[in-house]
């Protein structure tokens, strides 16, 4: 499918990826702005992608996961960003030149000329004449006491995870505490429950004490106490003479 050279404008370019059968796509020379969509991504039969000389602008989408791309034309935009991992020994056509992309230029870019790659300002690495800069001088001419983005959010990161541990840790401690507090205070109730049962029962108040009451013997007393009703008088005989 070609659109180039028809002065077309706009950004919204992610209906393209409904046709999924296309294996061309030209778009140069008109005046389309924003991202490329990642819905571009779909194009899996795609083998020719021409967008140069518009106004795009954003990083590109991974392109490299299109494995049939073989010419791929994005000179004369706005784009930024490091360059996907194309693999250009499937490329016969390979140009970003004239945009804002930073970076090396991805292992096999030597294939294809310097002009290329060229005015994007950022961008090192053969085939360019300026090499890119080692890890260790990136390292040296860093600011001391300076810290990237990554580092800083790392570091947030594993300061609130620490954080997080402490605090759950003393919310533990606590809980336990309070829990042998609470047992401390249950037994020393049952403690003085028993001491209270005890008192009661071995009281000198409980045992009576002194003499015993009549009642006591009024049994006994009644049966020794029966007396005979009457008397029988026995009178003596006469002694005759």
């Amino acid at each position: 499918m070609s659109l180039k050279d028809n002065n077309l404008q706009g950004e919204s370019l992610a209906e393209i990826a409904n046709c999924r059968q296309l294996t061309r796509l030209y778009l140069g020379g008109n005046r389309f702005n924003g991202s490329l969509p990642d819905s571009f991504l779909r194009l899996n039969n795609l083998k020719v992608l021409d967008i140069s000389s518009n106004n795009f602008s954003g990083t590109l989408p991974d392109l490299s996961r299109i494995s049939g791309l073989i010419e791929f034309s994005a000179q004369n935009n706005q784009l930024s960003g490091f360059l996907p991992s194309f693999e250009f020994s499937n490329f016969h056509t390979f140009n970003v030149s004239n945009n804002n992309f930073s970076g090396p230029i991805p292992s096999g870019g030597v294939r294809f000329p310097a002009s290329s790659f060229t005015k994007n300002d950022q961008i090192c690495g053969p085939p360019l004449p300026n090499s890119c800069p080692s890890a260790s001088s990136d390292s040296s001419d860093k600011p001391k006491g300076s810290y990237s983005k990554d580092e800083i959010l790392t570091f947030l990161g594993n300061f609130l995870l620490g954080l997080t541990v402490l605090l759950a840790t003393i919310v533990f401690l606590c809980r336990r505490c309070k829990k042998a507090e609470a047992k401390v205070e249950a037994d020393s109730r049952v403690a003085s429950v028993d001491d209270s049962i005890t008192k009661q029962i071995y009281t000198p108040s409980n045992f009576k004490a002194g003499p015993v009451s009549k009642s006591d013997y009024s049994t006994a007393s009644g049966e020794s106490a029966v007396v005979p009703s009457s008397l029988i008088v026995l009178s003596s005989p006469e002694v005759s003479g």
